[in-house]
């Protein structure tokens, strides 16, 4: 209705004689049926070998938390664990989180660039794809890699 007074003034010659039907069906003549894309989240080529971490029971998520419950989420946020590459250059015990994991060995590796911060010259994945380092690199094996060696640790001078 509020619409309708608008555009009686703006041209009273043409709006004036209408009813809110009439006014109704021209605002709405151009509209067409909205049809949902679904979603999907596509990794670069690159990262085609990594997998979203999950539990045992093959869930991404975790439960619900009270707050989450409360305001009506039926899932709560998506796992996490510290990427094991970053716990190699950060000293201090505040590693980088991440949602995914090798999806040979399990080992959790961040999806996100770190190259050129804190004396890294690669990516977290580029280095545990093709590292010669045993502690570092991809051995297939399916054991998920969690303490970094301290005497492997990337120390800035």
């Amino acid at each position: 209705v509020d619409l309708m007074r608008v555009y009686r003034n703006k041209d009273p010659t043409k709006y004036l004689e209408w009813d809110i039907l009439k006014f109704a069906d021209h605002l709405c003549a151009g509209l067409s049926e909205h049809l949902k894309r679904p979603i999907c989240m596509t990794l670069p080529d690159s990262a085609q070998i990594l997998r979203r971490i999950s539990n045992q029971n093959g869930d991404l998520n975790a439960p619900p938390s009270e707050s989450q419950r409360k305001r009506g989420l039926s899932i709560g946020n998506c796992l996490t664990a510290p990427c094991y590459i970053c716990k190699k250059y950060e000293a201090n015990g505040k590693y980088n989180r991440t949602s995914w994991e090798c999806a040979n060995c399990g080992t959790p590796i961040c999806l996100q660039d770190r190259s050129g911060k804190r004396g890294r010259k690669r990516s977290c994945l580029y280095e545990h794809i093709h590292s010669n380092d045993d502690h570092i690199k991809c051995l297939n094996d399916g054991l998920a890699k969690n303490v970094f060696p301290k005497c492997k640790k990337f120390r800035l001078v």
